[in-house]
């Protein structure tokens, strides 16, 4: 207990007022004795009352009992606990002298001075406690129903007498009963970056009593909503030479980028199922923000047509500056080895940002025309962090759809006979556009259209699925032979789709003007009929004429040949 001298200035005829020179008294609450020392010592020399020198210095030089001290307070001063951020504390057991229920307990770094764990007026990282179950033999405390989030670490439980001091600051608060231990991470702005398509794993998490139990979730918002799509489960906690490293497992994450909240939450010490850890609810201390680098959004629906060049305008990603957008590339599922077919450099394109200031992005694949089956296939991407791109499996990301309009399959194989009207039946698509049209080549895309082929029509009168398309009534006087069916989108570009249908503007008219435009192979045609088409023969007059060595496809019996 700090020494008490008399105060001169108190001295008066109606007793002695004391107080101390020191500190303020933060003893242990309790009953002490009050010991009196003369500080007057006889002169030996005149036997005169004088000032001693070294007089009271020591506790044997105080041997009067003037009587009995009480004070009031927490006893004794090493009554330390320990809590879970993210969970509720209540602090059972502890005791005091003459404790009342108008006293306040806070938490600080120390007890009586200001803390730089500031959340409100008093300077504490936790709103003063509430106490509880007072009794002659001891009392709780406890902050709510509600969890605590404050950061891991060590902090001191200080008192304050609410009958002697207002108890509104911290400084108010000068006795420390004990150690208050929070278990959790600390500092709580412990960012880390991953990025989609990857693992996602990072060290050097720090904190308070950090063990195997420990679980990180990634969400929203911590302690609500639901789990992040396409990131997996908790990731877990094991030890690392820097702090702490959490892993997510081998399994890439793929969910969509952005910003999200590294949440933290501790295993029971008593669970024998781990039970705890399990919803998000459970996670509700913010260790960090997560910076997920990928697309924004996993909805990204796109639209091109087979036969035009295909341009991916407004794609939003969540890139690293400097790291670079990424690539895209087109497949059936995203992150399998099958590339698609008909798709420039299969299907693989670097995202170009449109602006410096921008997270919108765009792809395309230049001047070459798309020649695959119409459907709907997978935008995948690759993050070129950390990775080469150069493999499907490293396509990971499912960004959204791609519609690609036209027909499907290709591999509509028809045959027809010469000299006879041809008609292509259910020619089969994904919502082809009215404007589209066939053409027979010999390659899709490139030469000359065929010699005596006649123009046709088409009976499709909007987007359709299934069409049968007939030649006009001329006959097909081509040469029998094996051709490709050719199809042409009827569009200038993708763009175009949209006004087309809405008001068959002449801004879509069709444009399948040269066979270049023909680029879709739809299949073959199998044309029966002679071939070539130039097979003279020499008859004369008055004799039998036979035509021997006539060649072609599928000649059979009963077919004629008559003279005009």
């Amino acid at each position: 207990v700090p020494r008490a001298v008399i105060s001169p200035q108190s001295l008066s005829r109606s007793g002695w007022a004391i107080g101390t020179t020191a500190a303020p008294v933060t003893a242990a609450g309790g009953q002490y004795r009050l010991c009196w020392c003369s500080g007057f010592v006889s002169d030996n020399s005149t036997n005169q009352p004088g000032v001693g020198s070294g007089v009271c210095s020591a506790t044997a030089d105080f041997q009067v009992d003037a009587g009995e001290l009480l004070l009031l307070g927490p006893a004794p001063l090493s009554q330390d606990r320990t809590c879970v951020s993210g969970q509720t504390c209540w602090l059972d057991g502890l005791m005091g002298v003459h404790i009342d229920r108008t006293d306040q307990f806070l938490v600080l770094d120390s007890c009586g001075v200001h803390s730089s764990n500031a959340s409100d007026g008093t300077h504490s990282p936790l709103r003063p406690g509430i106490l509880a179950g007072l009794t002659s033999s001891g009392f709780s405390l406890h902050w709510g129903s509600e969890a605590v989030t404050v950061a891991g670490g060590e902090y001191r439980l200080c008192w304050c007498s609410a009958a002697h001091f207002e108890c509104s600051t911290s400084t108010d608060f000068r006795t420390d009963m004990g150690k208050l231990t929070m278990i959790g991470v600390s500092p709580l702005s412990q960012h880390r970056t991953c990025v989609s398509g990857r693992t996602c794993g990072f060290d050097g998490i720090v904190g308070q009593g950090l063990d195997s139990g420990s679980r990180f979730l990634v969400l929203d918002t911590c302690g609500t909503g639901s789990v992040l799509p396409r990131f997996g489960s908790a990731g877990l906690l094991r030890e690392a030479d820097s702090g702490s490293a959490v892993s997510w497992g081998p399994e890439p994450v793929s969910a969509a980028g952005g910003e999200y909240r590294l949440c933290w939450c501790q295993l029971l010490v008593n669970s024998t199922d781990n039970s705890g850890c399990s919803v998000p609810s459970d996670f509700l201390t913010d260790a960090g923000r997560l910076m997920l680098l990928g697309p924004t959004n996993l909805r990204q629906h796109r639209t091109c047509v087979a036969g035009l060049t295909c341009e991916l305008d407004g794609l939003e990603f969540k890139h690293g500056g400097s790291s670079g957008e990424g690539m895209l590339q087109i497949l059936d599922t995203c992150g399998t080895r099958a590339s698609l077919y008909g798709f420039a450099d299969g299907g693989r394109v670097d995202l170009v940002a449109l602006s410096a200031t921008s997270h919108m992005t765009a792809a395309t694949w230049n001047s070459v025309l798309v020649t695959t089956a119409g459907g709907s296939y997978r935008l995948c991407w690759c993050a070129q962090v950390g990775a080469s791109c150069s493999t499907n499996e490293e396509f990971n990301v499912d960004v959204g759809e791609l519609s690609l309009l036209g027909p499907s399959p290709l591999s509509q194989h028809r045959t027809c006979i010469a000299g006879q009207t041809c008609v292509l039946d259910s020619i089969t698509g994904i919502e082809m556009p009215s404007t589209g049209g066939f053409l027979l080549l010999d390659t899709c895309g490139t030469g000359s259209s065929l010699p005596r082929s006649p123009g046709f029509t088409s009976s499709l009168s909007s987007r359709s699925t299934e069409v049968g398309v007939a030649w006009t009534s001329a006959a097909i006087t081509a040469a029998g032979g094996l051709y490709r069916i050719c199809w042409c989108a009827g569009l200038r570009s993708t763009a175009n789709l949209t006004a087309f249908d809405a008001s068959n503007s002449s801004v879509a008219a069709p444009d399948c003007s040269a066979t270049s435009d023909f680029a879709v192979d739809v299949g073959a045609l199998r044309l029966m009929g002679a071939a070539p088409l130039t097979q003279g023969r020499t008859c004369v007059s008055g004799q039998l004429c036979t035509l021997d060595g006539l060649k072609g496809i599928d000649l059979a019996d009963g077919d004629a040949v008559m003279v005009l």
